[in-house]
């Protein structure tokens, strides 16, 4: 990681009895990851702590990110067999690699990365079932923040096998005073973007930005765990930017969220889901891979279907005003 790198990290139980999520930072290898455990006491910690001891042995052994994630996800697994945890554990994973200003992130689950460059930009989506309904335009994004079943993930580290599991990645570079933040849902279940954006504006270190916003989402009445991971580029980086993909972007300016996509319907299914071993009444659920597939395909039928009869409608029209218009023209001659 670039010496002019600052890092830091924090976590809080919030209502919980117990945290079940873990972070690890290790600027030597310029390795940050928020992971957010599921399964119950003694089985949550657990996964989310062999997902970050894994992902960083296997960097250490040569993997490339997506592989080491991958591993870890077998770990799990094998842990659960072995009577390390229990039936049912699990952990979502952000993790960003750093070689000097350049990043990678790759994510499973609903853990989330933000990149703060003055605007919020959100890098990375979620693996759920309400960030599809969103993508498929069938509910807004105030919809999707306190939608009932927005604690139904798809992925999830110890809970797929391995060719069904998804290991979504971007990359980019980061230019002076430019702020990466990783979180697990704890914070941005509870804060909005305008918090978020209001908290990394603000003149405070790095670490007491990663304090308030750990604070100010438990005084806010979080339940959940929370942990929060800043990396910031100092002033003295002369590195260009590199901007990565986005999912979308929310302007302090105009207080807008730029990039969401059109809300052209509503919800066309009610998901299937599997209840995972709680660490809350608002327990943690999987929803089968193959019923979002089937769900984006009949999103995209009846996307289909609404031009198609669009597309009737204009025609069926044109020729109304045609014909009007030649009934018309027909008295006057006559």
């Amino acid at each position: 990681m670039h010496a002019a790198m600052e890092t830091c990290a924090g976590t809080h139980v919030a209502r919980r009895k117990h945290n079940e999520d873990a972070f690890l930072v290790d600027r030597d290898s310029g390795l940050v990851i928020v992971a957010d455990g599921v399964g119950g006491h003694q089985a949550g910690e657990v996964a989310s702590g062999i997902t970050c001891e894994v992902i960083a042995s296997s960097l250490t052994s040569g993997a490339d990110l997506s592989e080491a994630i991958r591993n870890s996800n077998k770990a799990v697994m094998t842990a659960v067999t072995d009577g390390r945890g229990r039936e049912g554990m699990a952990s979502t994973v952000v993790a960003a690699l750093f070689d000097g200003a350049d990043y990678r992130i790759d994510w499973v689950g609903d853990s989330r990365a933000y990149l703060w460059d003055g605007q919020l930009h959100l890098l990375t989506r979620d693996h759920s079932y309400v960030a599809a309904q969103l993508e498929l335009g069938k509910i807004t994004l105030e919809q999707a923040r306190n939608h009932p079943r927005k604690n139904v993930i798809v992925q999830a580290i110890g809970l797929q096998s391995e060719e069904n599991l998804r290991v979504d990645t971007c990359s980019g570079r980061l230019a002076a005073g430019e702020t990466l933040l990783l979180c697990s849902d704890g914070l941005n279940d509870v804060l909005d973007s305008a918090q978020i954006a209001k908290i990394l504006a603000s003149g405070k270190t790095p670490q007491q930005r990663c304090d308030s916003l750990i604070e100010e989402t438990v005084q806010a009445g979080g339940r959940d765990n929370v942990t929060v991971a800043l990396v910031r580029a100092g002033d003295e980086i002369d590195s260009v930017g590199l901007q990565p993909a986005k999912v979308w972007t929310y302007d302090p300016a105009t207080d807008e969220h730029l990039g969401l996509p059109e809300v052209v319907g509503v919800e066309i299914t009610q998901p299937n889901v599997r209840r995972v071993t709680p660490k809350s009444r608002h327990s943690t659920q999987m929803m089968p891979v193959a019923q979002v597939e089937a769900m984006r395909q009949l999103a995209v039928k009846a996307d289909r279907r609404e031009r198609r009869n669009r597309t009737l409608w204009i025609v069926l029209l044109a020729t109304v005003v045609t014909a009007v218009a030649l009934g018309a023209a027909y008295v006057t001659l006559a």
